[in-house]
């Protein structure tokens, strides 16, 4: 596990992992480094970018509601009043997002692919906060 949770979508991150319970990774999901955010966001759009400029933009628009409307499903939790499973639900279905339009992208290798991989097995990868990287099991 260790390996897929240092293979982010930014990149390599050579830190300490901490797992982590739920709400203690809405504390670290509060702190992630900045910087490190924005390079998953820029990944997530060079890869909707490169889908699109492929010509493949209705796909790519079909893949991600068919997986937007499972993973919502899958990933709601029960009690609507419980705010930190709502905030790794919606976490967990941005990467996810991502992960569909890098799948669709091609990129070799696939930035979110490790990430996909931990989301699907029910780990929420929070991502470098306060000198660690952190991932949580929110079920």
């Amino acid at each position: 596990m260790e390996a897929l949770v240092r293979a982010t979508p930014a990149g390599l991150v050579d830190l300490p992992v901490a797992v982590v319970d739920l709400r203690e990774g809405v504390a670290a999901a509060d702190r992630v480094d900045p910087a490190w955010l924005a390079a998953v966001d820029r990944r997530r759009a060079e890869c909707r970018a490169s889908v699109v400029a492929a010509g493949r933009e209705e796909e790519l628009e079909t893949a991600l509601h068919a997986v937007a409307l499972l993973a919502t499903e899958q990933l709601d939790p029960p009690d609507d009043a419980d705010v930190d499973q709502h905030v790794a639900s919606g976490a967990r279905l941005w990467l996810l997002t991502g992960a569909v339009a890098s799948a669709l992208s091609g990129a070799d290798p696939d930035p979110f692919a490790s990430w996909a991989a931990l989301v699907t097995a029910g780990w929420w990868p929070v991502g470098p906060s306060e000198g660690r990287l952190v991932v949580s099991r929110p079920t």
